[in-house]
This record gives structure tokens, sequence and C-alpha cells, in this order.
């Protein structure tokens, strides 16, 4: 019979094999100088909503790194036409 596997107590970390790679995550401070905008266009964008799914740990602020590809993605555009198009 297989085990089950439950949610950790609260306030305990998931076990290792469960968690993501620290390797997978990007430091917002990371993202700011990729992009060479401010953490206060990113602190905007969390805001809004208009930015990759994110980690609070402490003060710090981290992103899975296939998320933010992801989002990435999805702001691609061939020309401005279609860009316009897709703002909501």
């Amino acid at each position: 019979m297989p085990k089950l596997t439950t949610a950790p107590p609260v306030g305990q970390a998931a076990p290792v094999s469960e968690s993501p790679r620290l390797s997978e995550i990007i430091p917002e401070r990371h993202l700011v100088e990729r992009e060479g905008v401010t953490s206060r266009c990113w602190r905007k964008r969390r805001e809004r909503g208009d930015c990759p799914p994110y980690i609070r740990l402490g003060r710090g602020v981290f992103y899975r790194a296939a998320d933010v590809a992801a989002w990435e993605e999805s702001r691609r555009f061939q020309h401005r036409a279609e860009e316009i198009t897709a703002s909501p």
C-alpha cells in the first residue's frame, strides 16, 4: 500500500524534495539588474499583479525561474500593433 503524504505542520518547511531547488529561485534584485528598472518598479508590478508569481521569505522576494520565463514569454510581441491589441 502506498504511503500517504501530508502537508507539513504550520510553521515547518516542506521537505527538500518538494521545495524548488535554489538554482531555480531568482532573487528580485537579479531581475531588477537584468531589466534595468528600479526595485520600486518591481514592487509596483507586484501590487498591480503584473509580474510572475512570487515567493516572500522574510523581507526578501524571490521568483521561480520557470515562472519568470513564462511571464517573459507572455510579454513577447512581433510588432507594436500586436502589443496594443493584447493590452487589457
